[in-house]
């Protein structure tokens, strides 16, 4: 078996050096091989650190590889272009997503051990930012149509959706988390990451990728609902999210101008 770890990078280089430190590290059951492929979404700073770094990990069962995006065609265009580079010939599970993630030393042992239905398209691990705070399961039900309109209020006007923000926020304060302890079937994972068993691949080559940025949680989970499968949230598969490493530098205002954009697509895939 060999899981492919998948991720972009786009100018924070020290993020993928510690992605691919942190896949080297992780101990790997018998018989299990890891590769990393990393798509660089033509970044403006140097990926001599990414290559060196690269270089320098030797393992028999660890190997790595970057892959140069020649423009920045966005984050599930950038990820498609890594599942393009799996061998298909041999057993793997791809993990796609962000590269400001560390696994935890037990991510890949637990994943090994899973026993998956057909079903079970895709597995959203117990995502935490470095504070703690969890961020799966993200949906547990299909979103409501109020919901939706309240999404497409947000997008309307920006200082709209900076009062929205502010709002929510001082409603959550007093919110409970509820921890859930054991597996369950959601909606819809975080963004930041996401893992695609061979049953997904059974019935896609690749993801939906509609959009440049935003709106990606709901295209995917459009895309697995519709060809037959679930998504399942596994509390024992632990990651830490170092939350916006990479779209904190685009600004709230530019951010919202694309989220805007995205909208229009992705409204159509709830």
């Amino acid at each position: 078996m060999t899981y492919y770890f998948i991720a972009t990078n786009y100018n924070n280089t020290h993020h993928t050096v510690n992605y691919l430190n942190s896949v080297f590290n992780l101990p790997a059951p018998k018989g299990v091989k890891k590769h990393v492929i990393i798509v660089d979404n033509d970044s403006k700073e140097p990926l001599d650190a990414i290559s060196q770094t690269i270089d320098g990990l030797i393992k028999e069962d660890f190997s790595a590889q970057l892959i140069k995006n020649p423009e920045n065609s966005g984050y599930f265009k950038g990820l498609n272009m890594g599942i393009d580079a799996i061998n298909r010939g041999e057993k793997f599970v791809a993990i796609i997503g962000n590269n400001d993630l560390i696994f935890d030393k037990d991510f890949l042992t637990n994943l090994d051990s899973l026993e998956l239905k057909e079903e079970d398209y895709c597995i959203a691990p117990n995502v935490y930012l470095p504070g703690g705070k969890k961020q799966n399961p993200h949906q547990l039900n299909k979103p409501t149509e109020l919901a939706i309109k309240r999404l497409g209020l947000y997008y309307k006007n920006y200082y709209l959706s900076r009062l929205m923000v502010k709002v929510s926020s001082l409603l959550k304060r007093n919110k409970t988390t509820v921890e859930y302890t054991k597996p369950i079937y959601i909606h819809g994972g975080i963004g930041a990451i996401y893992i695609l068993t061979s049953h997904f691949f059974n019935k896609n080559k690749r993801l939906n990728a509609p959009v440049f940025l935003y709106g990606e949680e709901v295209i995917i989970s459009n895309q697995i609902h519709t060809t037959g499968g679930k998504m399942l949230y596994h509390p024992s598969i632990k990651v830490m999210h170092n939350e916006h490493s990479t779209v904190s530098k685009l600004g709230n205002r530019n951010l919202h101008k694309i989220g805007k954009e995205s909208f229009k697509i992705f409204k159509e895939y709830y």
